[in-house]
């Protein structure tokens, strides 16, 4: 099974026919979604409707709508980049081979299909070496762990506009902020000290400013 699933996700980078995934297809309801001959014969597709007894299944219609979001959003990258990637995949160590199906797992586990879209802008990014192997890694474990509106918020943070507390505290949890240093300076007195001291703020961190350049993908 493990073996089908990552030849079906390198066969469908390597198949044409995802450049003709459009908006339209990603609209459909489950009863044409289905029964779609374009979408049934995406290798990856093929396979995962092949592993499930119910094809009708409302599971396998959204996992089957998550997969083809992740897909829209690479649709466009060069063959050569792809390939590039895919001899990577194949024949260098510090690459998993099993790729292809921890993503159809991650993609699987989204509540909500822009974790697709992320994910899918921030595969398209290592494709075309704009993050390197580790830092997609990082950023589909992020993705996968976050509250999506969470993440929305880091670009208005990097603005200094105001963010909830709790969407920053989330984003801390995260690993994605942290702890402001406090302000001390000569000449303060206690009572600045303790009113900075108990002042709690967060900044931007490597990580934040990582998932903002995924965030602004275009």
């Amino acid at each position: 099974m493990e073996n089908n699933l990552n030849d079906a996700f390198q066969n469908t980078l390597m198949n044409d026919s995802i450049k003709n995934i459009s908006v339209d297809y990603l609209e459909l309801g489950i009863d044409s979604f289905v029964k779609n001959d374009f979408i049934r014969e995406i290798p990856i597709i093929k396979s995962i409707y092949s592993l499930h007894k119910a094809i009708e299944s409302i599971q396998t219609y959204y996992l089957t709508k998550k997969i083809l979001r992740f897909l829209f959003q690479i649709k466009d990258v060069k063959r050569e980049d792809i390939n590039k990637a895919i001899y990577k995949l194949e024949n260098e160590k510090s690459y998993k081979r099993d790729l292809g199906e921890n993503l159809i797992l991650i993609i699987e586990r989204f509540e909500t299909v822009q974790k697709s879209d992320l994910l899918g802008k921030a595969f398209k990014m290592f494709l075309k070496e704009q993050l390197t192997y580790e830092e997609f890694l990082r950023v589909s474990h992020l993705i996968d762990k976050s509250f999506i509106n969470d993440l929305f918020k880091l670009p208005m943070i990097q603005d200094s506009i105001k963010v909830e507390r709790i969407n920053k505290e989330n984003l801390f949890s995260l690993g994605l902020l942290s702890l402001k240093p406090h302000d001390v300076r000569a000449g303060m007195t206690g009572q600045q000290f303790m009113v900075n001291l108990n002042e709690i703020d967060f900044i931007l961190n490597d990580s934040g400013k990582l998932m903002i350049k995924v965030l602004e993908e275009k």
